[in-house]
């Protein structure tokens, strides 16, 4: 599939990140999702969901799936790459994305996730979730570099979105 500037979605999903807004000095307690996330990667696909979505949707290894404006009540070092961690259940993760719109039969989602987020999202809300194209699809987890180029990339133009 090939992601051109005309494509336009309901939903662009994107990962939270390690680098918080708890991160900075004197930030304290709850921030909006849009707000409470600060790396490289976090800012280029927003940027890029922003421009390409109705709608973003953060998703978060701790709290699941958040629209922009939901609170993030404090920082957490939560992530799916380890298998020790506390990680949001598929079933919360699918009511979730229930209860914002996103497993409408019409609904169109663009996936800009690593693959172990894409992967969880997939095992909670199923078949409707593997056939959204995943604009990070196959770029190795700990390549964040080549993550942020490809968003960047596809915010300037065209660029092929694997499937």
């Amino acid at each position: 599939m090939a992601l051109s500037r005309e494509d336009r979605f309901d939903f662009a999903i994107i990962p939270c990140s390690l680098e918080k807004a708890w991160d900075l000095p004197g930030v304290h307690g709850p921030r909006a999702a849009r707000l409470a996330y600060r790396s490289p990667l976090f800012v280029a696909a927003q940027r890029l969901a922003a421009a390409r979505a109705e709608q973003t949707l953060i998703l978060s290894a701790l709290h699941g799936l958040m629209a922009d404006e939901h609170l993030v009540p404090g920082p957490y070092d939560v992530t799916f790459s380890r298998p020790e961690d506390p990680v949001v259940q598929p079933a919360t993760l699918r009511r979730q994305a229930e209860a914002l719109g996103l497993l409408r039969p019409s609904a169109r989602a663009l996936y800009v996730l690593p693959d172990d987020y894409a992967a969880r999202l997939v095992e909670a809300i199923g078949e409707g979730a593997a056939s959204s194209p995943n604009l990070l699809r196959g770029i190795a987890l700990a390549d964040l570099a080549a993550m942020r180029q490809c968003c960047i990339e596809a915010l300037e133009g065209a660029i092929d979105a694997p499937r």
